[in-house]
């Protein structure tokens, strides 16, 4: 498994959904990890999950261990370079848009 860049989503979360169709429109393999309500211990898991990330809703959009945000940043942090910058660190390389 390849844990470079992981996407915490829930099932039914349309921003979720346009993260993983974004990131696959960058050719930028990722690891999901789906936590559904209708699971044993769901709220402790997401309590948890929205604590150690300091980022209440879905999705968490994670590259090498660092907070990029949902799917809002994601975008934020393509358009300003920031994701072109954490991709290059973990050896991932993405072509800029002129």
């Amino acid at each position: 498994m390849d844990n470079r860049i992981v996407v915490f989503s829930k099932p039914g979360c349309p921003y979720c959904a346009k993260a993983k169709e974004f990131l696959d429109s960058l050719n930028l393999s990722f690891t999901e990890i789906s936590l559904n309500p209708n699971e044993n211990n769901y709220e402790y898991k997401r309590n948890r999950l929205f604590n150690h990330y300091n980022h209440d809703s879905y999705p968490i959009i994670v590259i090498d261990n660092q907070l990029v945000g949902g799917y809002s940043e994601l975008i934020q942090s393509y358009h300003s370079l920031k994701l072109h910058k954490m991709c290059h660190n973990i050896n991932l390389y993405l072509p800029m848009d002129f």
